[in-house]
Formats: structure tokens, C-alpha cells, sequence
């Protein structure tokens, strides 16, 4: 509930206030993630860093660093429990979808992606996540 409350309010802030320089910055990183040989073994890191780029892309600096923290405590949680995200094929697909919707301005399309995303990794309705 918590990342779930996190990543939505950035995904709908984003809709509304990234620019799309900011969001080209985005696709530059999912376009790298894709092509990176060890993505598979990043585990985490490849969602968090894209969702750091949707938050960046906001242009709101405390936005980014109240996830930034966030992001501190979901990880202790996730190597702790020992949760594993879905492979890195299919986050990338979600992510480049929800890239999509922040493009299109779609502020309730990007909210269902995220939600599904957050969901698909079994993290969106854990208390703790």
C-alpha cells in the first residue's frame, strides 16, 4: 500500500508536469536498461531507477527524495522477504507502457498501468511494500 501510494501520486504528477525533455530522459533509460546484457541479475534496480526517472521527471525535487527514501525502506523489505519481481522482459514491457501513458497525458491510464505493475510483483497490496 505504501509503494503503491508512492509511485501512483508520481505517476499522476508526472502526467501532469513532466515535460518531454524529461520524459525523453526517461526513454534514454529504458532504452539502456533494455540493452544491458545483465538486467536479468539487477533484480530491484531496474524498476526503482525507472521510477527515480518518472520522479525526477517531475521536476519536483522533494517528490523525488520522499521516494528516494521510500525506495530505502522497500528494498530492505524485498531482501529481507526474499521478493522477487517478474523477469526484467516483463517489467520492461510495463515500464515502456506506462512511459506511454505519461506521454499521452493520460493520468487514469497511467494509474492502471502502475497499479498493475506494483501488482504483478505481488508489492501493491502488502502493507509493508
Amino acid at each position: 500500500m505504501a509503494r503503491r501510494g508512492v509511485e501512483i501520486m508520481i505517476a499522476e504528477l508526472a502526467v501532469a508536469e513532466a515535460t518531454d525533455a524529461a520524459l525523453d530522459g526517461v526513454e534514454s533509460y529504458l532504452k539502456h536498461a533494455d540493452s544491458d546484457l545483465v538486467r536479468t541479475k539487477l533484480a530491484h534496480a531496474i524498476d526503482l531507477e525507472f521510477e527515480k526517472k518518472v520522479a525526477w521527471a517531475t521536476g519536483n525535487p522533494y517528490v523525488a527524495a520522499l521516494q528516494d527514501e521510500a525506495h530505502r525502506y522497500f528494498r530492505a523489505v524485498w531482501e529481507a522477504e526474499k521478493i522477487m519481481p517478474h523477469s526484467a522482459d516483463v517489467r520492461s514491457a510495463q515500464h515502456w507502457e506506462i512511459l506511454a501513458s505519461l506521454r499521452a497525458r493520460d493520468s487514469k491510464r497511467a494509474v492502471e498501468l502502475m497499479t498493475a505493475h506494483l501488482d504483478a510483483q505481488g508489492l501493491g497490496n502488502n502493507p509493508s511494500n
